[in-house]
């Protein structure tokens, strides 16, 4: 497999987390009671299933990936999450992303950028 090809299955699979942590946070937002009645609240909720689903394709992708390429390269680049997480909850929570958190995010793709290059 070409680092290309492993490079966009990280890609999808940073981003299947990055969704599945999403999924997480709304579940646990429309949780209500306390922690026994949130456990069992949060097993019967479909969103927490689907975040089990999208975590478990991450898992699955990355397991292809670590085949392909050292782990000093895989591992750094599951950064990406980062990225993900911010976009999906400024666009779908609403939450603030200050200047602070942009600059942050430039110097992930800088470093994901940095590693990528130094490696193909």
């Amino acid at each position: 497999m070409e680092f290309i090809v492993a490079l966009l299955l990280l890609v999808v699979g940073t981003w299947l987390s990055a969704t599945g942590m999403f999924m997480l946070k709304l579940t646990a937002d429309s949780l209500k009671g306390g922690i026994a009645d949130g456990i069992i609240s949060m097993l019967l909720h479909w969103r927490f299933w689907l975040a089990c689903t999208l975590y478990g394709a991450s898992f699955l992708f990355y397991l292809v990936v670590l085949r392909e390429l050292p782990i000093s390269i895989a591992y750094p680049l599951t950064s990406m999450n980062y990225i993900w997480a911010a976009l999906l909850a400024r666009r779908y929570l609403g939450e603030r992303v200050d200047s602070w958190r942009w600059t942050g995010i430039g110097l992930i793709i800088v470093g994901i950028t940095l590693i990528s290059v130094g490696h193909a």
